[in-house]
């Protein structure tokens, strides 16, 4: 069985912030495709809306399979755009165990570019 933390999952909120999140996962079979899967949130859990099988995956901006989020306008640190979109999570998170966990990466990110 393949190593599920090879897996990718895409959280995103459509409508530019006023739909139900969905999320989208990439993870990684022992025949060398991927599973892929949609899903979206109905308020209590992630709810299937489709899975298909892919022989070839490839992710623009990846670094050795992990995703890179990059700013546009040059900021100053590989991790700005990472912050942004973290903060802006944090403060539209409503539910408890949300904020906890966004706190948590944020804080994870300070330790990174401080170099711990």
């Amino acid at each position: 069985m393949p190593d599920r933390s090879d897996g990718l999952t895409i959280r995103f909120r459509p409508n530019a912030g006023r739909g139900d999140p969905e999320r989208i996962r990439l993870e990684p079979r022992t025949d060398g495709k991927a599973d892929y899967y949609e899903d979206a949130w109905n308020g209590c859990k992630w709810l299937p809306r489709g899975h298909d099988v892919v022989a070839d995956l490839e992710i623009e901006g990846a670094v050795d399979g992990a995703a890179v989020l990059a700013r546009p306008d040059g900021g100053e640190s590989a991790t700005d755009a990472l912050r942004e979109h973290l903060e802006a999570a944090f403060a539209r998170a409503v539910e408890p165990g949300v904020r906890e966990e966004l706190r948590e990466a944020l804080q994870l990110l300070d330790a990174v570019e401080a170099g711990l």
